[in-house]
């Protein structure tokens, strides 16, 4: 089988293991809720911030929860929202 090797390979294989785990808070004013409910960590979830460190908040969230992922540019949060049908 093929192998990829280059210098710093086995800094950036652990690099995850460094960075810490962070607490996913949601932010009401950016928030959309379906109408009559609260925004929480249980809806779709927009974050804004590094990947590396949004998808170990979501580990804690819960590891054993199959999970869909999009990225889009922060200007386009809101079509993406749309596009999806989620709004």
């Amino acid at each position: 089988m093929p192998t990829l090797e280059f210098k710093g390979k086995q800094f950036v294989y652990s690099h995850h293991l460094g960075v810490p785990f962070c607490e996913l808070q949601v932010v009401p004013d950016k928030s959309l809720p379906a109408k009559g409910q609260k925004p929480s960590l249980d809806d779709n979830l927009i974050i804004h911030g590094d990947n590396l460190e949004a998808l170990k908040a979501l580990l804690i969230e819960g590891p054993d929860e199959p999970m869909r992922f999009r990225m889009v540019m922060e200007k386009d949060w809101r079509q993406a929202l749309v596009d999806e049908g989620i709004r």
